[in-house]
């Protein structure tokens, strides 16, 4: 994984190869019952404020299709204590029936980025959309074209 980790940033640009020796990673730390459910949780992104975490959880039984298999948006929001509340997954407009999941972030963070193109009916195919926060919650995802 650490190898993966290197190739990704030296190949985005991010790292330079010649002080790719040089990197080091903190040991990882389990986060809380809150966020870290018996479900399997994937996709994480922090928010792009670094107080929030989105994430997406598959064969979760608080998921709408239950334990189906197909994965939702989830979020917990760092309180000013330090402690996380209990995710949830209120997001109508970003989980659609099929696999859900926050890619990205603008760096203004009022566009999120989301696996799949989003159809209408509540349907999805292979691609990418956004979503624009809009008073608070996020618009319904447009496709971004090839």
């Amino acid at each position: 994984m650490k190898r993966a980790v290197i190739i990704f940033l030296i190949t985005t640009g991010l790292v330079n190869p010649a002080d790719s020796q040089n990197l080091s990673f903190e040991k990882p730390v389990k986060l809380p019952a809150q966020i870290n459910s018996d479900a399997e949780e994937t996709a994480v992104m922090p928010s792009p404020d670094g107080k929030g975490i989105y994430f997406s959880r598959i064969m979760y039984s608080e998921n709408p299709k239950g334990e189906s298999g197909e994965q939702d948006i989830w979020r917990s929001q760092k309180q000013d204590d330090g402690t996380w509340p209990e995710a949830t997954n209120q997001f109508p407009t970003l989980n659609y029936k099929g696999d859900n999941a926050v890619v990205g972030f603008s760096y203004t963070a009022d566009t999120v980025y989301l696996l799949n193109k989003y159809k209408s009916k509540n349907k999805t195919e292979m691609g990418v959309s956004f979503s624009v926060k809009e008073n608070e919650l996020w618009s319904k995802p447009q496709a971004i074209p090839p």
